[in-house]
């Protein structure tokens, strides 16, 4: 009981902390409005991430193309992740880290966006992605837990959630 208690006090605290923090509440902000004016412009969201991050953006994809909280009409998301034949050709011919950056080229257009998830914040292959997005043009969002790649990725992104707490990245994003 004591660790189920536990997790579910972490999971809380990394949330109130996003919710005390005026930085964090802008970007999240400028995300959803940035995803509402492309998607009703007609584009579409792109979504990547490696295990955990992978799950994540399929939910994601779901939920745009499905139903969240109500009614309505169907919104064009796709996860990167999901045709494992698209990732395990690319990764055979090109190498893992091209396998969201070619699917990027492939399906992505000016004025989409791109929306990386990675935990650590150094998976070459979202970093790969997003990079290729912007420079086809593509609105970049990045979640990622704070690490190493930080300044890169400030320098390379539009939108960081950064978080202290690692094991409750998935749980935030």
């Amino acid at each position: 009981m004591k660790k189920i208690k536990e997790a579910i006090l972490n999971s809380l605290e990394t949330k109130l902390k996003i919710v005390k923090d005026p930085d964090i509440l802008a970007r999240i902000d400028w995300a959803g409005k940035l995803l509402i004016t492309a998607l009703q412009k007609g584009n579409k969201v792109l979504i990547a991430g490696n295990g955990g991050s992978a799950g994540d953006a399929q939910h994601f994809a779901a939920e745009l193309a499905g139903r969240f909280i109500h009614e309505r009409k169907g919104l064009p998301a796709i996860a990167l992740t999901a045709n494992s034949s698209i990732v395990t050709a690319i990764a055979n011919d090109f190498g893992y880290e091209h396998v969201f950056s070619r699917q990027v080229e492939a399906l992505g257009k000016n004025d989409d966006v791109f929306i990386g998830i990675s935990t650590s914040g150094n998976s070459k292959n979202t970093i790969l992605a997003a990079q290729t997005a912007r420079q086809m043009g593509l609105q970049t969002i990045y979640l990622f837990n704070s690490g190493r790649s930080i300044w890169f990725l400030i320098n390379m992104a539009k939108f960081l959630i950064l978080q202290k707490i690692r094991k409750m990245v998935h749980n935030c994003h």
